[in-house]
């Protein structure tokens, strides 16, 4: 009985070793700008846009990296909503009011969320 615990131990803890090894780390995760992954946009995902965001928006799009010129132009024109900086980069969201169609021959202006990264 014992020489049968001590041949299936071993194998065991390293069974367990190996399945615990491509585990995330408690309490770390894929960093979100708005709560929504890069490459996902609202309201076209299973994510949640963060409570600081308002409702009004029709949509919110996918991240996209800026060049440095149109980062400074949109922080000099004071266009820069939510910035967050994280790791080097600067996350930042703009406005954007279009016109499109809701349903057949109804169109509307909404207001789009545009989300950023420089660099």
């Amino acid at each position: 009985m014992k020489s049968r615990i001590f041949t299936i131990l071993p194998f065991s803890v390293l069974a367990l070793t190996c399945s615990c090894s491509h585990m995330t780390a408690p309490g770390v995760s894929e960093f979100r700008y708005l709560g929504i992954p890069d490459s996902e946009e609202y309201p076209n995902t299973s994510f949640r846009l963060e409570s600081r965001v308002p409702q009004k928006y029709y949509r919110v799009s996918r991240l996209t990296h800026v060049s440095e010129s149109d980062f400074q132009r949109d922080l000099k024109q004071g266009k820069l909503l939510f910035p967050e900086k994280r790791e080097g980069t600067e996350y930042y969201a703009t406005e954007v009011s279009a016109h499109v169609e809701q349903q057949a021959g109804v169109r509307e202006w909404v207001t789009i969320l545009q989300r950023k990264a420089y660099p």
